[in-house]
C-alpha cells in the first residue's frame, strides 16, 4: 500500500472546514462515513425543529428545546472530533491503528445513513399516511431522547474505571425519560414530582457508592473519579424538562410567602374546631369615602344588602383552629375577633390570636359581608345635609351587638320660609378596597363608582354585577369577571382569568393560565405567557400576546386595531365578511388559509375588506386560519 496515502491533512484547515460544515472536518481527512452522519444529524435536527414548531399548540416545547440543544453539541463534536483525529494521524503516521482506512466507511455508517436519510424525506415531505405518526413521536421524542441518553450513561463503562455520579445521572435521566412517556400516555402531569422528590437524589447517590464498594471487593483496584460532566448534563436536561412542562410553577409562590408578613405554612385550614361566630353589625350614620377589608386568612364574600333602604354593614363569620388541644382552640376564639371601625373609612378588620408551637399559626376567618348595595349614595358625603352623629359601633367584636336607636334624629323643620339652600359639595365616589391572604374571594352586586381593588395572595377571586371600574389580582388561583360596569384589570401569576360582559375596557394577564374572555365593550388587553387565549366578541381595540398557547377570536365587528402574537401555537381568527379592516399577517414555520377574499403568498398574508379603517396584525410561528364570522374561530 502506498504511504502518500496517508498524508497527514492540515490541522488547521480540518477545524475551519468542520465549524463551516458539520463533518466537513471529517470529509477532509478521509472520515467519510462519520463526516455524512455528522451532517445527516445536522439537517435532521434543523427538519425536526422546523416540522415540530409546526404544531397547533405547546405540547412539544420541551422537544424543540432539547433539539435546540443539540445543534451546539453537533458542531462541538464536528471540529473536537475533526482535531483529534487530525493530530492523532499526524503524530503517528507509523501507526495503522490510527490511520484511517482507505475509504472510512462502516457498516454501521451505511445503515445510519439509509434510515436517516428516510426519516429526513418524510419530515421535509410527510405525506398523509405519515404525518400522524410523526406528530405521535413528536409527543412521545423527549421521554425517548432522556431514556437514550440514560443507557448510554449507564453502559459507557471504561475497564479499571469508575466515575462516581455517571450511574445516578443515567438513573435521573431515566425516571424523567419514563414520567414524561407516562405523562403523555395517560395524560396526566407527574413529572411534576420531581419538586418534592428531588432529596431521593442523595438515596441515588448512596446506592451508587454501595455499587463501587461491592466491585471493588469483588475485583479491587479501579480508578474512582468524579463525573461531573454526566451530573450536569443530567441536571441540565432533567431540570429542562421540569421548567418547561410546569413552566409557571417555578419560584413565584416562594418569593410570594417570604413577601408577605404570614407564611402559608403557618395560616390554618378548615380542619380542627370551628366555631360561629356572634355577627356583628354596625349602622352607618357619617360620610365615609372609603370601604376597606383585611383578612389575611380565609373566604371572604361580600354580597347586597336586600334592603335598598339600609344603612347597616353586617358580618358574619366561621372560625377554625387548626389544633388538637379542645382548650387552646376554645382560648383561641375567646382572643379572636372581628373589628369595624369608621375613622375617616370603614374598616374591617379579622384579628386572629396566634397559637401553636411558638405561636407561629394564625385562626382562620371565614367571613359574609352585607352592605348597602349602592355605596355611592348612601356612604358619600350628602350635598346638604345635617351634621353626621357618629358611628353606632366605633370597634364592634364578636358577641357585641350594635345598639339599637342610633341614627341620626332629622332637624327639625318649621313651617316658615327658609333661605335658600347652599350650593351642592361636589360630587364625591367611594373605594372599595379588599385585602385576603388564603381563601377565595367572592364579590357580587355593589355600586361605586370609585373603583374596586381586590387583592389575593393564595386563592380564586370572583367578581360580578359590579358598577365601578375593577382591579383584581391573585398569586395563586383563577380570577373571574362578570357583568363589570367600567374598565377590569385583572391579573394572575397562576391561574386563568375568564371575564365576560365587561363594560369598559379589559387589561388581562396571566403568567401561566388561559384567558377566556367574552363580550367586551372597549379595549382589550391580553397576556399569557403559557396558555390560550379565547376571545369572542369585542367592540375596540385588542392586543392579544401568548408566548405558548393558541389565540382565537370571533367577533361581529372591527372597531379598533387588533394585534395578535403567537410564539407556540395557531392563530384562529373569525373576521365579519362586511367589516372595514386590513390584514397584515405572516407566520416562521406554518401555514395560512382564508376564507375571506385576502391575498396570501408563501408565509404572508394581506388585504382590505370594506374601506381599510382599521389595521389586523398577526404575527405566528405555527398556522393561521381566517373565516368568516360566525364561523368556526
Amino acid at each position: 500500500m502506498n504511504n502518500t496515502q496517508f498524508q497527514p491533512k492540515r490541522r488547521w484547515l480540518a477545524g475551519l472546514l468542520a465549524f463551516l460544515l458539520p463533518g466537513g472536518g471529517h470529509l477532509y481527512i478521509g472520515r467519510y462515513g462519520r463526516g455524512l452522519v455528522l451532517l445527516l444529524a445536522v439537517l435532521l435536527d434543523l427538519a425536526a425543529l422546523v416540522r415540530f414548531s409546526d404544531a397547533t399548540s405547546g405540547s412539544r416545547a420541551l422537544l424543540l428545546v432539547y433539539l435546540g440543544m443539540a445543534l451546539p453539541a453537533l458542531y462541538f463534536v464536528s471540529v473536537f472530533d475533526a482535531l483529534q483525529i487530525a493530530s492523532r494521524t499526524r503524530l503517528s503516521e507509523d501507526d495503522a491503528r490510527l490511520r484511517p482506512e482507505p475509504a472510512g466507511f462502516a457498516m454501521t455508517h451505511s445503515m445510519i445513513l439509509v434510515a436517516g436519510g428516510i426519516i429526513l424525506f418524510f419530515l421535509i415531505r410527510p405525506t398523509r399516511a405519515v404525518q400522524p405518526r410523526l406528530d405521535w413521536l413528536g409527543d412521545m421524542a423527549s421521554g425517548v431522547i432522556l431514556l437514550i441518553i440514560a443507557a448510554w450513561m449507564a453502559f459507557r463503562i471504561k475497564p479499571g474505571f469508575f466515575r462516581f455520579g455517571r450511574l445516578s445521572s443515567a438513573a435521573l435521566l431515566a425516571a424523567c425519560g419514563v414520567l414524561l412517556l407516562w405523562d403523555q400516555a395517560a395524560g396526566r402531569n407527574d413529572i411534576g414530582l420531581l419538586a418534592d422528590w428531588w432529596p431521593l437524589l442523595f438515596v441515588l447517590a448512596g446506592f451508587e457508592m454501595l455499587v463501587y464498594q461491592l466491585l471493588e471487593r469483588k475485583k479491587p483496584g479501579r480508578r474512582l473519579s468524579a463525573g461531573a460532566g454526566s451530573l450536569l448534563a443530567a441536571l441540565l436536561l432533567a431540570g429542562s424538562a421540569y421548567s418547561i412542562t410546569q413552566y409557571g410553577g417555578l419560584p413565584f409562590r416562594w418569593l410570594d410567602q417570604y413577601g408577605t408578613g404570614a407564611r402559608m405554612e403557618n395560616l390554618s385550614e378548615e380542619k380542627g374546631y370551628s366555631y360561629s361566630l356572634k355577627p356583628v353589625s354596625a349602622v352607618i350614620t357619617e360620610p365615609l369615602n372609603d370601604v376597606v377589608v383585611d383578612n389575611p386568612n380565609g373566604d371572604v364574600s361580600v354580597v347586597p344588602s336586600t334592603d335598598p333602604d339600609s344603612r347597616e354593614v353586617t358580618v358574619e363569620a366561621t372560625l377554625w383552629v387548626d389544633s388538637d388541644n379542645k382548650q387552646e382552640a376554645d382560648l383561641v376564639e375567646q382572643k379572636s375577633a372581628v373589628s369595624v371601625s369608621a375613622e375617616g373609612k370603614l374598616h374591617i378588620e379579622t384579628k386572629g390570636m396566634p397559637y401553636g408551637a411558638n405561636g407561629a399559626r394564625m385562626p382562620r376567618f371565614n367571613l359574609q359581608i352585607t352592605i348597602p348595595a349602592d355605596l355611592e349614595t348612601l356612604l358619600s358625603v350628602p350635598g346638604a345635609s345635617p351634621s353626621p352623629g357618629p358611628l353606632s359601633a366605633g370597634t364592634a367584636l364578636p358577641g357585641e351587638n350594635v345598639p339599637d336607636g342610633t341614627e341620626p334624629s332629622p332637624s327639625p323643620q318649621t313651617d316658615a320660609a327658609s333661605p335658600s339652600p347652599p350650593p351642592a359639595a361636589p360630587e364625591q365616589t367611594v373605594k372599595f378596597l379588599l385585602n385576603a391572604g388564603n381563601g377565595s374571594v367572592k364579590l357580587s352586586g355593589i355600586r361605586a363608582t370609585g373603583g374596586f381593588v381586590v387583592r389575593n395572595r393564595s386563592g380564586s377571586i370572583e367578581a360580578m354585577d359590579l358598577t365601578g371600574p375593577l382591579e383584581a389580582g391573585t398569586s395563586n388561583g383563577e380570577v373571574k369577571a362578570r357583568r363589570i360596569t367600567g374598565d377590569a384589570a385583572l391579573s394572575a401569576k397562576e391561574g386563568a382569568i375568564t371575564a365576560s360582559s365587561i363594560h369598559g375596557k379589559l387589561t388581562a394577564s396571566t403568567a401561566n393560565g388561559n384567558l377566556d374572555i367574552n363580550d367586551v365593550r372597549g379595549e382589550a388587553l391580553l397576556e399569557t405567557r403559557n396558555g390560550f387565549i379565547h376571545v369572542r366578541e369585542v367592540s375596540g381595540s385588542v392586543q392579544a400576546d401568548t408566548l405558548n398557547g393558541e389565540i382565537s377570536l370571533a367577533s361581529s365587528v372591527v372597531g379598533g386595531t387588533w394585534d395578535i402574537n403567537s410564539s407556540i401555537g395557531e392563530i384562529l381568527l373569525s373576521l365579519p365578511a362586511d367589516g372595514s379592516y386590513t390584514v397584515d399577517g405572516s407566520v416562521t414555520f406554518g401555514t395560512i388559509r382564508s376564507e375571506l377574499p385576502l391575498q396570501i403568498e408563501k408565509k404572508t398574508v394581506k388585504g382590505q375588506i370594506g374601506l381599510g379603517t382599521y389595521r389586523i396584525r398577526v404575527d405566528a410561528n405555527s398556522d393561521i386560519r381566517i373565516t368568516s364570522y360566525p364561523g368556526p374561530g
